[in-house]
């Protein structure tokens, strides 16, 4: 399991266990700090499939090499 995931784990159980304690500020806190993870996780993601497709043309732009 990733970081992320397991951040997620943990702040998912966090908020059911504010709910439960009807501590709706706790629960806020929770769900915007869930909002924040999921963005930083889809930039990240975004991020490295920019870094990917780069790299790809730079491969795809380079000369063929001749065996000899």
């Amino acid at each position: 399991m990733s970081t992320y995931e397991e951040d997620i784990k943990v702040l998912i159980d966090y908020l059911y266990m504010k709910a439960k304690q009807r501590d709706w500020h706790g629960v806020s806190d929770a769900a915007n700090d869930l909002r924040v993870l999921e963005a930083d996780k889809l930039s990240y993601q975004a991020c490295k499939d920019i870094v990917g497709a780069y790299r790809q043309t730079l491969v795809k732009d380079e000369p063929e090499k001749q065996p000899f």
